[in-house]
């Protein structure tokens, strides 16, 4: 039987295949296009929040390292550029990041508190089981927005 580690690795493999997959082909304008101009995020914005998320929750809040991004207002979801390679970057260094952490990991410790500091400033204090199961249910709902995005993108270009 897999252990629940061995499941949460296999869980976030998935979803970084799956952003992958999703950026693979796509360049410049449509990395960047957003199906409205307010409320709404563009592929790359999705996918460099997807993975900052995944060092904030899993490398910053449950493995307690220092956060290796800039994250003060939300620049990963403001954030633009026209290469893929950059996003895969990210990708792959919060890979190493959670490995290593998981390498370490006693499930013993799964259910172990952590505490975070919110933007308001108060404390929230979730297990360490919480941090990677919400990691692999918030990349789940982006890949779905990267993908559905990517599709209308695709489907204006196509216009006669």
């Amino acid at each position: 039987m897999e252990s629940e580690i061995t499941t949460y690795t296999r869980l976030l493999d998935r979803m970084r295949e799956d952003v992958r997959e999703v950026l693979l082909g796509l360049y410049g304008a449509g990395l960047n296009w957003r199906p409205l101009p307010t409320d709404t995020n563009s592929v790359y914005a999705l996918a460099q929040h997807s993975a900052w998320v995944e060092d904030w929750w899993i490398g910053s809040v449950a493995a307690r390292a220092p956060f290796p991004h800039n994250w003060d207002n939300d620049e990963d979801l403001a954030s633009s550029g026209d290469d893929p390679a950059d996003l895969l970057v990210f990708l792959d260094q919060a890979a190493v990041r959670t490995a290593a952490f998981f390498a370490t990991l006693d499930p013993d410790e799964l259910g172990a508190r952590r505490e975070r500091i919110r933007r308001d400033g108060s404390v929230d204090t979730r297990s360490v089981r919480y941090c990677i199961v919400h990691t692999i249910e918030h990349y789940s709902e982006h890949i779905g927005q990267m993908r559905l995005t990517r599709q209308l993108w695709e489907a204006g270009q196509n216009k006669p």
